[in-house]
């Protein structure tokens, strides 16, 4: 299989982007940047060191920050670009009927469409490495450091190339503010700072780290600070990053070989079930690196947990709502069943057990881990738990019932209906201080997700039995928009065969 050196399109991105003239210019840069940095730090005695380190070490290190820059943000928008620019040029229709794999097209794009980048991490190998033996670094350090910022560039590269995929002919300036964000965020050290996780940043400027400290090592023998707590139990970060890196990396060429080649109406990240376990593996990492020595304390352990879930669960919803295509396509496939009420709940019951699942085994951790004497009360938390999977559940039903309209946006429409109804109930039910006692507060709860913030034991023991009423409400108007959805699912059984409206022409494009 033409995988990778024997990748036509990855050969075609070769010869587009290492033209001779901008090779030359490439290679002439680098030169005059490496030259300039070893004057400047070695030749000219200069203190410009890194916690201590040799000048030829600074001369390493300094290189080795912009090669990750290079690679990582750089490769990362050559990746997002890909087929976003191919499809405003409407030459990626051609590429989708070659006879290349879904595999192959995907691969040939996550390691052809960054090339250069690759190629200017090359050219600043020569004084990369001079500063790496003058400095007297161990080869194996060297060695593992860049093949921990190779899998980690990757990893992001496949997103982006991921996001590049399901993006339309729109947004690409969005996509990369936010690429730079979750490069920012990444960078973040949540072990060193009061976080509910003890885990290093995340992404590949971490052996800069290393290398500041002279601590980089593979094993047990690693600094203690550079470890982190799995479980309660010390694992070194550098392992960590390798396994996060290498099945993020999985899951997202997984996504993008399926999309490569499918028309943009019929895109589905994953398939409901493996889009299930991607977010149950994103919930099981989060339990497994926090850290309960800052964690929130007491009663607000469980909602605070739960509301740090809640943007896995709420991109399981979005990912598993269908369009009106893909409704169609099953109303001629399965006729009457279509529009059945097992069909009407969708996507409720992925949404709920994911809900329970993280739920319960949120409640179980803080049970254990809870201080001795802290007031704990199963009933309550069992109430988060269910509250958090009727609200899914009725907001998820809502935004499926309302992406079936006959509008240019539905999903996007529905959305904003939402914001400006939590915005605007919140504001009412704070200018007539509605929180302060059991039963209005109870009361908020019925509309807005207000339980998970002002619910503790003071509101929950004189009323109890209060607080189950919202719980039906929610439930009640998750069968109703449910039931609303039931009805929009039969007018697609009766429509008649072969119309398409303007507005789905418009929500496909």
């Amino acid at each position: 299989m033409k995988l990778l050196f024997d990748n036509p399109e990855l050969i075609r991105n070769a010869r587009i982007q290492l033209r001779p003239g901008r090779m030359i210019a490439a290679a002439v840069i680098c030169a005059v940047v490496s030259i300039t940095v070893w004057i400047s730090i070695v030749r000219t005695g200069s203190e410009i060191v890194i916690d201590g380190m040799t000048q030829a070490g600074a001369v390493f290190a300094l290189i080795l920050t912009l090669q990750i820059a290079i690679l990582l943000i750089a490769g990362g928008i050559f990746c997002l670009q890909s087929v976003h620019r191919e499809k405003e040029m409407n030459t990626f229709d051609y590429q989708r009927v070659t006879r290349l794999t879904s595999l192959e097209l995907a691969i040939g794009k996550l390691f052809g469409a960054p090339i250069l980048a690759y190629v200017l991490v090359l050219c600043l190998m020569p004084v990369a490495l001079t500063g790496a033996v003058v400095a007297k670094l161990a080869a194996q350090d060297v060695i593992m450091a860049y093949v921990l910022v190779l899998l980690g560039c990757v990893a992001f590269h496949a997103l982006m190339l991921l996001v590049s995929v399901l993006l339309g002919r729109s947004g690409i300036a969005v996509s990369m503010l936010l690429f730079l964000m979750l490069v920012a965020a990444s960078s973040t050290d949540f072990a060193e700072l009061q976080s509910p996780w003890a885990i290093h940043r995340l992404n590949p400027f971490y052996v800069l780290d290393l290398f500041s400290h002279h601590l980089f090592v593979w094993g047990p023998q690693a600094s203690i600070s550079f470890q982190d707590s799995f479980w309660g139990v010390s694992v070194p970060h550098t392992a960590v990053l390798v396994v996060l890196y290498a099945t993020f990396t999985a899951w997202f060429l997984a996504a993008v070989a399926r999309n490569m080649k499918r028309d943009p109406s019929a895109y589905e990240i994953l398939p409901a079930p493996g889009m299930f376990l991607f977010v149950m593996y994103v919930n099981f990492l989060m339990l497994s690196f926090l850290s309960w020595k800052t964690a929130p304390e007491g009663e607000e352990t469980v909602p605070a947990l739960l509301v740090l879930s809640l943007w896995s669960l709420w991109l399981l919803a979005f990912v598993l709502l269908r369009n009106r295509g893909k409704v169609r396509g099953r109303s001629r496939k399965l006729l009457g069943q279509a529009a059945s009420w097992w069909a009407a709940l969708w996507p409720a019951p992925y949404l709920a057990l994911g809900a329970a699942i993280v739920g319960g085994t949120t409640v179980v951790l803080t049970a254990y881990h809870r201080e001795p004497g802290s007031y704990w009360s199963w009933h309550m938390a069992a109430y988060y738990v269910a509250f958090l999977i009727v609200w899914l559940s009725r907001d998820a039903l809502y935004l499926q019932w309302m992406a079936l309209r006959r509008a240019k946006h539905p999903l996007g429409s529905a959305v904003v209906y939402l914001a400006i109804f939590y915005v605007c109930t919140s504001v009412v039910f704070v200018a007539f201080d509605i929180y302060e006692n059991a039963r209005g507060a109870a009361f908020t709860a019925a509309f807005i997700p207000s339980a998970f913030f002002v619910l503790n034991d003071r509101l929950w023991g004189p009323a109890m039995r209060v607080w189950m009423m919202p719980l039906f409400l929610q439930a009640a108007a998750a069968f109703a928009f449910a039931w609303l959805h039931k009805q929009r699912l039969a007018e697609f059984i009766t429509e008649p065969e072969g119309r398409v409206s303007s507005a789905d022409i418009a929500q496909s494009a």
